[in-house]
């Protein structure tokens, strides 16, 4: 359990949720319900959509598919967080897996994509 601080919970390596991915049935609806409920940046680029927020290039990242259902949460590490996080997640039975494609699409430096023991990605 995270213990608090003048600073905020401690999270280790971790520093915070950076997004969120969905898939989601009707991207119409969610543009619709993003730009006119959240007055947010809509951006679709094929059958995704990045949603940004604030000076993020997005927080959540629709993907259009067979049902509304989270598809991963990425996480924001602390400076060398990601190089100490590899190793804990494989001791606890985890594959992660450098991706910089992914890194790209998503628009972050680094990427190391697993699945936790729900198997959400």
């Amino acid at each position: 359990m995270p213990t608090s601080s003048s600073e905020g919970p401690r999270l280790g390596p971790v520093r915070q949720l950076a997004y969120l991915g969905f898939s989601v049935r009707d991207l119409d609806v969610w543009q619709t319900f993003c730009q006119r409920v959240l007055g947010a940046v809509f951006e679709r680029r094929g059958g995704m959509a990045a949603v940004q927020f604030d000076d993020r290039d997005y927080r959540l990242w629709l993907n259009e598919g067979p049902t509304d259902d989270l598809d991963f949460v990425g996480w924001q590490t602390t400076e060398g967080g990601l190089q100490r996080l590899v190793p804990a997640l494989q001791r606890v039975g985890a594959e992660p897996v450098e991706d910089p494609r992914l890194a790209e699409l998503r628009g972050v430096e680094h990427l190391v994509r697993f699945s936790d023991p729900a198997g959400i990605p």
